[in-house]
């Protein structure tokens, strides 16, 4: 079994997502959608605004009220691409492809509670 070193950040990706919170309080995140309308990107975020303006016009209520109920609410998604250092040397004539094996998982019964 290969032995790790160190680790190396080899790549950052941040993204920031919108969530809808609905009048109740709730927050939908993507990929789900709310009463079937996704909102996942900048178009359909606008398109769904047009539906609620569209609704409240409908419904004859004030459309600030109406949409005003509704709120956009981001979060940031970082992923982190690491990269393991191995302690080992290998001699320059050594075969390739060398693969780093992972250790063999331990799996423990479980019997349940005690008693």
């Amino acid at each position: 079994m290969l032995e790790y070193q160190d680790y190396q950040l080899v790549s950052v990706d941040e993204q920031v997502e919108y969530g809808l919170r609905t009048p109740d309080g709730t927050v939908i995140w993507p990929p789900e959608t709310y009463r079937g309308y996704p909102f996942s990107t900048n178009e359909e975020r606008a398109a769904f605004q047009d539906i609620l303006n569209a609704a409240a016009v409908e419904l004859k209520l004030d459309i600030a009220t109406f949409v005003g109920g509704f709120q956009w609410v981001p979060r940031s998604r970082t992923t982190l691409v690491v990269a393991k250092v191995y302690d080992q040397h290998l001699d320059i004539g050594h075969p390739w492809p060398v693969e780093p094996q992972e250790p063999t998982p331990e799996w423990v019964e479980d019997t349940g509670p005690p008693g």
